[in-house]
C-alpha cells in the first residue's frame, strides 16, 4: 500500500513511490529491494534477504522525519513511524508484529500514533494463542516423548524467524537439530548477529550419524505431513512423526500442530490499539470488524491501496 502524507510518498511493503519501507525479510514483503528503489529497512533485514539469495538493487535511505522501532516479528523487523510536524501528525505502520517476548527478546515497542496502519493477521476474538513458554514445553515435550519411544521427529515451520524460535528451544534443551541450507543460510546471520544457534546441516557427516539414532529435523512447513512421514519411516527403519508449527487453526495431516506464531493473537492487537491512542485506523492483511465491536472506526486498506492525510 501507499502512505501520501505532506507531499512525501512511502510504499508500504510495497514498491509504490518515492520511499519504500521493508518491514521484515518474509518473501511476500521484500520486493522493493530487487529494485532500484530508496528502501527504508534495518540492516538485519537486508542481510537476511541476502541469505535467502535476493539480489539486492536497492539503496537504504531512512529520511529524517522516520523512525524506525522494533516490530518483533523476526529478527530485523521494524515498525515504522512517519512524523509530519507541519500537519502535526504522527503515522505508525505496524508491519507484521507481535507483542510478547520471545526466546530471543525479541518483542514489538508499543507506539503512540494519531494514525494507525495495523497488522489484523489474527483480528478474531477467537485467536487465543498459548503463552510461548507454554507453546515452547509443548514442542519439547513432544521430541522428548518421540525420543523415548524410539521415534524421529520432524517438526514443520517457515525458513525464516520459526524455524531458528525451534532450534533455540530445542538447543536450550539440549538438542541439536537437522536442518536444510536454507535454514542454515539463515542460521549464520542470527549468529553472526550474536543469537547463537546450534543445528546440522542435512546431509553432512554429522548428520548422517545422527540418522542412524532416533532425530530431530526442521523442514519446510508446507511439506510437513503424514505422507512423508511415513516415506521417512521406511526410509530409516524407525517410526518418524511430523508437526507443524502455526497460529492457525486449519486442519493439517500431521501427527501434531504446535499454537506457535510470530503474530499477535486478538488480544494482544486490540491491546495495542488501545494504549496507541489513535484517532483514525486502517487494517491490513485481515478483516478488522471485530475490533469495531470495541468502538473504533477502522478502515480496511487492500495492499494496492492508498492512504492519503
Amino acid at each position: 500500500m501507499l502512505l501520501r502524507l505532506n507531499g512525501f510518498e512511502i510504499g508500504l511493503d510495497s514498491a509504490l513511490g518515492e520511499y519504500n519501507f521493508v518491514s521484515h525479510a518474509h518473501a511476500d514483503h521484500i520486493a522493493p529491494l530487487r529494485k532500484d528503489k530508496k528502501v527504508i529497512a534495518s540492516d538485519e533485514t537486508i542481510e537476511l534477504a541476502k541469505a535467502r539469495r535476493v539480489r539486492i538493487k536497492a539503496e537504504k535511505f531512512v529520511p529524517d522525519f522516520v523512525e524506525l522501532h522494533d516490530a518483533g516479528h523476526v529478527v530485523g523487523a521494524k515498525q515504522i513511524a512517519v512524523n509530519d510536524e507541519k500537519k502535526g501528525l504522527r503515522v505508525v505502520y505496524t508491519g507484521d508484529f507481535k507483542v510478547e517476548k520471545d526466546i530471543f527478546g525479541l518483542r514489538a515497542e508499543l507506539l503512540k500514533a494519531d494514525v494507525l496502519v495495523l497488522d489484523c493477521t489474527y483480528c478474531d476474538e477467537k485467536h487465543k494463542f498459548k503463552t510461548k513458554e507454554e507453546a515452547y514445553s509443548d514442542v519439547i515435550e513432544w521430541v522428548r516423548k518421540n525420543g523415548e519411544e524410539n521415534r524421529n521427529s520432524i517438526i514443520g515451520a517457515y525458513s525464516l524467524g520459526k524455524a531458528q524460535e525451534i532450534i533455540k528451544v530445542l538447543n536450550r534443551d539440549g538438542i541439536v537439530p537437522i536442518v536444510n541450507e536454507e535454514v542454515e543460510r539463515i542460521n549464520e546471520v542470527y549468529n553472526r548477529l550474536g543469537y547463537s544457534l546450534e543445528y546440522l546441516l542435512g546431509g553432512s557427516e554429522e548428520a548422517e550419524e545422527e540418522y542412524r539414532s532416533t532425530f530431530c529435523a526442521i523442514i519446510p512447513h508446507t511439506k510437513a505431513n503424514r505422507v512423508l512421514a511415513n516415506s521417512l519411516s521406511r526410509i530409516y527403519g524407525k517410526e518418524t512423526h511430523c508437526a507443524v508449527a502455526t497460529g492457525w487453526d486449519h486442519h493439517y495431516d500431521v501427527h501434531r500442530k504446535f499454537q506457535l506464531s510470530d503474530h499477535c493473537d486478538f488480544e494482544e492487537l486490540l491491546g495495542y490499539v488501545k494504549q496507541s491512542g489513535a484517532k483514525e485506523v486502517y487494517s491490513s492483511h485481515g478483516d478488522a470488524k471485530a475490533l469495531r465491536k470495541y468502538g473504533f472506526d477502522v478502515r480496511a486498506v487492500g495492499l494496492g491501496n492508498e492512504i492519503i492525510l
